[in-house]
């Protein structure tokens, strides 16, 4: 793939603040009042992001529903430019010039599901302290993660950032 235009992407992922500041609503599993300005919003859906109408054509249209997040960064701004990033612009922005499987310049490994290369760039499910059950579906118990702030979604930016400065991409 050839990108062909330049495009901006944000160094962290939005945060519930964030989201908060632009939509009115703090839509978080984690929304612990100490720390819920610096963790990212995750419990959204694409047409929350985008829209269901019009939003849903993209990549083939750039217009978005006016209700959704972006619709509303956009009027607020009076950007259209806000956009979601295309596959290859976010596989492009998280690789940061790399060619392994880690933005890090290491290989996911094969062997162990929990790893120390995975552990250096990413919160996921072996090392958030999330619980499966025998169906794999999530298991959140109450107040996971809200006074632990060890488990759960992380702070934006704590984990090791790509050669280009951007935090969290795995």
């Amino acid at each position: 793939v050839t990108l062909t235009k330049p495009f901006y992407i944000g160094v962290f992922e939005c945060t519930q603040r964030q989201w908060e500041l632009a939509m009115g609503t703090r839509p978080s599993a984690f929304s612990n009042e100490t720390c819920y300005a610096t963790r990212p919003v995750e419990t959204i859906l694409y047409a929350d992001v985008r829209g269901g109408l019009n939003g849903a054509l993209w990549p083939l249209s750039s217009e978005v529903d006016a209700g959704s997040f972006l619709g509303t960064l956009r009027a607020k701004t009076g950007s259209v430019e806000f956009d979601l990033p295309t596959e290859a612009q976010w596989e492009y922005a998280c690789r940061a010039g790399t060619t392994t499987g880690l933005n890090s310049g290491m290989d996911v490994p094969t062997k162990d599901a929990l790893s120390e290369e995975v552990n250096a760039v990413a919160r996921y499910g072996y090392n958030s302290g999330l619980l499966a059950n025998l169906s794999g579906e999530t298991i959140w118990p109450a107040g996971f993660g809200d006074s632990d702030t060890s488990k759960g979604t992380a702070k934006v930016g704590t984990y090791q950032c790509n050669r280009w400065g951007l935090y969290d991409m795995h």
